[in-house]
């Protein structure tokens, strides 16, 4: 079983944040203590519009105190699966629902330290809602091509680490078969 922070003894647990000091026992039979992060999954949405753009979002980021350029996100909720985060997320902040959505990657964010995952999902066959965002968020939607999305990555214009990643790995499988995941 994987050591997680929700084990153990608190050190800090604030803003669905918790900090807590975990003792495992090694592959070598040694046992050790570790500070180990719980934070929520995360669900990102890679949206395709029908004539081939992906939906960002201009996000204002308080703790950074600046605007990003950013693929729909959000954490999944206590008794969401990230199949429905994704398509609530999408919703809420884009005003778009999917007509399919794909899982095309999960992967640990720091494996080092928490058992926090990121699921990445491809959105087609998109149709306009309404946008519903919370009182924090401030989110302006637009449409890019995917060419120039890598080049605001290479000029260090695209900050997201979540964002890039998604954006990598589907431009990585973009003209082909996406790997099952």
């Amino acid at each position: 079983m994987a050591p997680s922070a929700e084990e153990g003894k608190t050190l800090f647990d604030r803003d669905n944040i918790r900090v807590a000091e975990v003792e495992r026992e090694y592959p070598d039979g040694s046992v050790k203590k570790k500070a180990m992060i719980a934070l929520t999954d995360v669900s990102v949405v890679v949206p395709i519009t029908n004539d081939g753009k992906i939906l960002v979002e201009r996000h204002y980021r308080y703790s950074a105190d600046t605007w990003t350029t950013e693929v729909p996100a959000g954490k999944v909720d206590d008794g969401e699966s990230p199949d429905q985060c994704a398509a609530r997320e999408l919703e809420e902040e884009t005003g778009y629902k999917a007509r399919e959505m794909k899982r095309i990657a999960s992967f640990y964010v720091m494996p080092h330290r928490s058992n926090y995952k990121i699921h990445v999902y491809l959105a087609t066959g998109l149709s306009k809602t309404r946008q519903r965002l919370e009182k924090d968020e401030f989110i302006e939607v637009r449409e890019e091509t995917l060419d120039n999305l890598m080049l605001m990555l290479k000029n260090g214009e695209l900050v997201d680490q979540k964002t890039a990643t998604a954006l990598l790995y589907y431009s990585a499988f973009a003209k082909g078969d996406m790997p099952k995941c």
